[in-house]
């Protein structure tokens, strides 16, 4: 009746037709999809055709012309199709649904090499001119063999270089928007396919259509044989064929996204079908709730004993009094090395803890102490690097990798002997698919390290200032945890950094603001916070806002407001403003934004908060860099500066 909210959507993968045949066999359902018959229906109106004892719509989605007529001609809208299949995933749905009639999108995926062989089959089949002669070997190497297929299509990299980035992007589309099915399990990833759209069967007989369904299933692979025994040797490529290799290295990215789609095949079997929030809905009625388990086991060492499930590297551990009487702690000493001299755990695998794009809080609390007085460690936690005067920390381990993760939240008191460990990481498809391993380390080896109550859990939704997300990259913007956590102050430890206070209160009556104070040596001596890069893809364009006051402290320790230029950034006594760094993990392929230009107009406000509005776009050679940095630069050494109110959100 054309009031359908979410109307079925299969994305269309090549050489699986076995999901089409299912619903036009089992169900009998009218559908919209790729049939290459766009030419015979181009001037006439939208309607319900017989084509092969099927019912279809005259439409023919398998090019962009074809998706914009059957978008003119409003289809979605028109409540004529049952499903529309489409391969042109991003272009068809953008361009055929809206907000009111949504797509819930069904794909089938097969392993890359094994699809790409059939496709060479299909293409002998229905091109015997193009390729009638030629041999899979030949085929492997030729320009008509598939190239990251899946990886291209699930991430609109259709032309050009695929890479890392654009295999992530491929890998969240399936996470958040799809309910998978594997070819390897036909069977039961049909019966899935019509569990999510909600269909039933037809006269109420489920034994027919168990029957269907797997006459449908072996029909498949049937043709599939055929087409073997017809086109090939008839026997199945393998490991060490030099087609195989060559396809292998034509569609790496497709198989790492391959291992993650049938990771989340494993994941969705108790969820066959989706849970939608209205986005109208309540507070009440949208809340979400769950226990915050623990992904690490024997986090407060109560186990027998109290060092199970956890080991040490390059260094020894003892049982240690925690920071009360009634907590138990581990005390690592003798360190040989700075990051993996420390306490470690290896996560189990497969995990069932950790979640793919979810946010997850890793804490410690800890006591560094001087191996050879016993004397607390005095360091400094705006450190970003490892170094002489680092904090303990904890680092993830994946592959070769050893990555921090979580540092000692700032600032530190003198007399505090104890500190809090903090990070907040999102977890990635790679944390998921391979083993991985989380150590507490990071000060430098004459250091002693107490450990108490190590946790990694799901960050919590109600945070003071929510997670980073789309809508704002940035976490802890006004420092309304109280402490400087994720913020860092550029450049190696030593003098002439300065340091990170929290003071309070801020503008416009907030609780409390950061100050950058201290002896600063150098004009990029900024605070800075890594974001994640996930959401900056090319294209996009990107707002920073905050509000900061300048000035020194003279001899007497009294504030002395100073004047700056908010014009040029480049100036000599310029006013604070923010870069952006794109990098990689290793420091290397840098590219800048520079110091941007403040777009507020008017002059600044010496004495009072004044404000900060930049605008940058990301490059495509900007998107594929995977380590971003948002810094404040351009403060002239010996001047402080105040700032609160920092925010990262899409122009």
């Amino acid at each position: 009746d054309g009031g359908t909210r979410d109307i079925p959507m299969l994305m269309h993968v090549p050489a699986i037709d076995v999901t089409q045949a299912y619903w036009w066999t089992c169900f009998a359902k009218v559908e919209a999809s790729e049939n290459g018959q766009g030419d015979i229906w181009e001037d006439q109106p939208l309607e319900v055709v017989h084509d092969n004892d099927q019912m279809i719509i005259n439409v023919d989605l398998s090019t962009e012309h074809g998706i914009d007529r059957a978008a003119s001609l409003e289809l979605a809208s028109s409540g004529l199709a049952d499903i529309i299949s489409f391969s042109l995933l991003h272009y068809g749905a953008d361009a055929l649904f809206s907000p009111g009639h949504s797509g819930r999108m069904f794909i089938m995926v097969r392993h890359p090499i094994d699809r790409a062989v059939a496709s060479f089959y299909q293409l002998k089949e229905t091109q015997p001119d193009l390729a009638g002669s030629m041999t899979l070997e030949e085929y492997s190497f030729s320009e008509y063999a598939e190239d990251e297929w899946l990886t291209r299509q699930l991430s609109g990299r259709t032309t050009g270089e695929v890479t890392e980035k654009h295999a992530q992007l491929a890998m969240e589309v399936l996470r958040r928007k799809a309910m998978v099915g594997l070819y390897e399990e036909m069977r039961e990833s049909l019966d899935r396919m019509a569990i999510y759209f909600g269909w039933g069967a037809p006269d109420g007989d489920l034994e027919e259509l168990g029957r269907c369904r797997d006459l449908a299933a072996a029909q498949e692979r049937i043709l599939e044989r055929e087409e073997a025994q017809t086109h090939g040797t008839g026997t199945k490529l393998r490991d060490g064929d030099l087609a195989y290799f060559a396809l292998m290295n034509l569609n790496k990215w497709d198989l790492k996204v391959y291992a993650f789609a049938r990771h989340l095949y494993m994941l969705q079997a108790d969820f066959p079908a989706p849970v939608v929030v209205d986005a109208e809905a309540t507070t009440e009625e949208a809340s979400i709730t769950y226990e915050a388990r623990n992904c690490l086991e024997n986090g407060n060492f109560e186990g027998e004993p109290a060092i199970s499930n956890w080991y040490t590297l390059r260094s020894g551990w003892e049982v240690a009094e925690g920071s009360n009487p009634h907590h138990r702690a581990l005390k690592v000493h003798n360190r040989a090395h700075q990051m993996y001299g420390g306490l470690w755990q290896n996560f189990h695998f497969p995990n069932d803890c950790l979640l793919v794009g979810h946010w997850f809080e890793i804490k410690a609390t800890v006591s560094p102490i001087l191996m050879d007085s016993g004397k607390p460690f005095a360091c400094d936690p705006t450190l970003m690097f490892i170094g002489a005067e680092s904090c303990p920390t904890i680092s993830l381990r994946l592959g070769d990798n050893l990555d921090l993760v979580a540092y000692t939240r700032g600032p530190l008191q003198v007399n505090d002997a104890w500190h809090e460990i903090y990070g907040l990481i999102r977890i990635t498809p790679e944390m998921v698919l391979n083993r991985i391993s989380i150590v507490v380390s990071g000060s430098p080896p004459p250091v002693d390290i107490i450990i108490e109550n190590v946790s990694m859990t799901r960050a919590p939704l109600d945070s003071p200032e929510g997670l980073p997300d789309c809508e704002n990259l940035v976490m802890n913007g006004g420092a309304e945890y109280g402490d400087h956590r994720g913020w860092f102050i550029r450049g190696d430890g030593g003098k002439g950094r300065g340091s990170i206070q929290i003071i309070s209160p801020g503008p416009n009556h907030s609780q409390y603001a950061f100050r950058h104070g201290g002896g600063r040596d150098a004009r990029y001596r900024g605070m800075l916070q890594t974001i994640d890069p996930s959401c900056l893809t090319e294209g996009t364009t990107w707002k920073i806002y905050a509000t900061f006051r300048y000035f020194t402290f003279d001899a007497k320790h009294q504030m002395q407001f100073k004047a700056c230029r908010k014009i040029n950034p480049r100036a000599q006594n310029s006013c604070p403003v923010f870069a952006v760094d794109f990098r990689r993990k290793d420091g290397t392929g840098l590219i800048t934004t520079g110091p941007l230009k403040n777009e507020v107009p008017g002059d600044f406000v010496k004495g009072g908060w004044s404000d900060i509005e930049h605008n940058f776009t990301v490059t495509a050679e900007m998107a594929l860099l995977p380590d971003v940095w948002l810094y404040v630069t351009s403060v002239a050494p010996g001047v402080n500066y105040d700032l609160d109110n920092v925010r990262l959100v899409p122009a």
